[in-house]
């Protein structure tokens, strides 16, 4: 409820065996409407920690508003037709977390997302950290994450993905707002039905794909300001020469990638952009087309059978972000000096 801040839940198990009846986990009471987009009375300073989310049913694990709020070490598995976690609020952190066996059986209708957020309810979310959290072996119409403006795209600020692990996903991650960035991040086996792991992009694939007619300010939605640095994209995109990495709207600005290692199934190379023409190119960019002046297009990076510590051509691949962040999926200091993996 409101105004319950510092409270803690942990070591607690939610098993809703697959109910119909479709009850909720844990959920935020949301911000006065007087007081969008942030509230100042919406529960903060609260800890989930450790807890078990199971047999849940077309609604979401977690819905989370407020400031200073740790989602963190809980187990989210076994649901049908169901979201991981709705993120808004300010300064909250969801981390070290694990997502498994999330499918939809496409009998009730909701479209299951591990992440979520949006500006339809007018509320916003900014410095939001999403870190070290592994997320595997999910269903084929499974989405890493749909994050969208809408009305209140100018409330979405620093929303940041790093050292996550992506394993086996065919659904990609979706920004459709600004501020958003991906760094450190291992991809396994993910977009495997054919599209790209992440998409950015702007209100105009908003108004033709879904939510028609829902908005009053189309323009307000669109994924400028936008990073991925430092990421691996390992055998995705189900073969496909020209999708399996990143695709960047070519009406974006302020929007950069480098330091990414892609390859599709075998380890092999992607379509390489003959103009050499990477994301944030005055001169535009390809969006089904390969090219970083620092990246690796190809060949086996020889990781840790979980994906989360490479190793030989990965090692030194990266750029050092010591000024964003210190340490890896693991909680290891990265170095200080020098290049990162």
């Amino acid at each position: 409820e409101r105004g319950a801040d510092h409270c803690t839940l942990t070591n607690n198990v939610f098993d809703f065996g697959l109910s119909p009846t479709r009850y909720y986990g844990i959920r935020w009471a949301t911000p006065n409407s007087d007081e969008l987009p942030f509230g100042s009375n919406c529960a903060s300073y609260c800890r989930v920690m450790g807890n078990t989310f199971k047999n849940f049913v077309s609604v979401q694990a977690i819905i989370m508003y407020g400031h200073n709020n740790l989602i963190f070490g809980n187990t989210f598995r076994d649901s049908d037709a169901c979201d991981g976690i709705y993120f808004w609020g300010q300064s909250n952190s969801i981390v070290a977390n694990v997502f498994t066996n999330y499918y939809d059986s496409e009998v009730y209708g909701n479209h299951p997302d591990i992440f979520q957020s949006f500006g339809l309810n007018g509320a916003g979310a900014t410095d939001i950290l999403i870190e070290s959290n592994y997320v595997v072996f999910t269903g084929t119409d499974v989405q890493i994450c749909m994050l969208e403006g809408q009305d209140c795209a100018s409330c979405f600020t620093n929303i940041v993905f790093r050292n996550n692990v992506f394993a086996h996903m065919k659904r990609p991650g979706y920004m459709v707002y600004p501020n958003v960035s991906w760094y450190n991040n291992t991809f396994y086996d993910c977009g495997n039905d054919g599209t790209p792991v992440l998409i950015f992009t702007s209100a105009e694939w908003t108004n033709s794909v879904e939510n028609v007619g829902q908005y009053t300010n189309y323009n307000a939605s669109v994924a400028v300001n936008c990073r991925a640095y430092n990421n691996a994209f390992i055998e995705c995109g189900d073969g496909n020469s020209g999708v399996g990495w990143y695709t960047f709207s070519t009406d974006l600005s302020n929007v950069f990638a480098d330091y990414n290692y892609s390859s599709r199934t075998n380890f092999l190379s992607f379509d390489t952009n003959a103009l050499h023409q990477s994301v944030g190119d005055v001169g535009g960019w390809s969006k089904f087309q390969w090219w970083e002046a620092h990246g690796i297009n190809g060949g086996n990076p020889l990781v840790a059978i979980d994906y989360s510590v490479p190793t030989n051509s990965l090692l030194v691949a990266g750029t050092n972000l010591t000024s964003l962040f210190t340490t890896d999926f693991a909680g290891n200091t990265r170095p200080p000096t020098g290049t990162w993996t």
